[in-house]
């Protein structure tokens, strides 16, 4: 499939699954008649005037309703991610930037939000880089093939979870992001990242524990391996000193800014320590 197509694909799966969502929320599915009078009563969030602190009456929204309305969008893209496994393989980060900025349009028309296409973007690959990092991903080869620190999932059911997860993180960050654009205070990229990040943590250990409850299996940690140090040599054994490791290739100042940015992330969301970041930054830097 086309990167560029994988946006549309899900809005027509949105669409085949929108009965069973509606149903599982309790909507009913009734036909529409009256176009005209039927887009304004969907618009129409409800709400009620209020008197804010300077004595002034202002419109506050329906924020229960619109956020039931935000949760079928959520809920269609985790179905259709989910049963589709869109977003591990084959698709890379680009394919899941565009998706989350297709999300996030889509929310900001509940919200009643003006997004540019250009913020939806940059919305979306905060989204992406920010699943990379939580879930181990070094971004060296631009994919989330590897998304899973192990190298593995327990499952189809727990990879199917996982995707759920990392949407309903995705989710429930947009949605504060909205309602505070709605009352006047728009967030920057990066508090809404470290609350999708804060949030994608806490639905995958949930998880997590899920899957091994369910498999019986322990599921791989990030934690470094136990190295057992080798015994000393006896005198009467010569030791063959090793050989100097091949100098690292060099490599392009475009490459290695992208690989710099990555690690960055990383670096924010926690997956590699001040101290690696700054070794991998400087031995990228030697290699320009």
């Amino acid at each position: 499939m086309n990167p560029e197509d994988l946006p549309d694909y899900l809005k027509i799966l949105g669409k085949q699954i929108g009965n069973r969502v509606n149903a599982t929320f309790g909507e009913s599915d009734k036909t529409k008649k009256n176009g005209d009078r039927d887009a304004q009563q969907n618009s129409d969030s409800g709400g009620r005037i209020r008197m804010n602190a300077n004595g002034y009456s202002e419109f506050e929204p329906d924020w229960e309703e619109l956020d039931k309305r935000a949760d079928q969008i959520v809920g269609g893209y985790s179905m259709v991610m989910a049963a589709g496994n869109v977003l591990p393989l084959p698709f890379d980060a680009m394919m899941v930037t565009a998706t989350f900025a297709k999300m996030t349009t889509e929310l900001a028309g509940v919200y009643q939000v003006i997004v540019s296409t250009k913020r939806a973007r940059q919305i979306g690959w905060a989204i992406s880089t920010a699943t990379g990092s939580v879930l181990g991903l070094t971004f060296a080869a631009s994919s989330l093939a590897k998304w899973i620190p192990g190298g593995y999932f327990a499952g189809v059911a727990v990879q199917a979870s996982v995707i759920g997860a990392i949407c309903w993180a995705a989710g429930d960050a947009l949605k504060q992001y909205f309602k505070a654009c709605r009352q006047g205070i728009e967030p920057d990229i990066n508090s809404l990242r470290d609350s999708f990040a804060k949030t994608l943590r806490i639905k995958l250990a949930n998880v997590t524990a899920t899957a091994e409850k369910a498999t019986g299996l322990k599921m791989p940690t990030m934690e470094a391996p136990k190295v057992t140090p080798p015994s000393q040599p006896t005198p009467a054994t010569s030791v063959t000193p090793p050989s100097a490791a091949p100098p690292a290739e060099p490599v392009a100042i475009s490459d290695a800014l992208d690989q710099i940015a990555s690690l960055h992330e990383l670096y924010r969301a926690g997956a590699l320590s001040k101290e690696e970041y700054e070794k991998k930054k400087t031995e990228l830097l030697k290699r320009i």
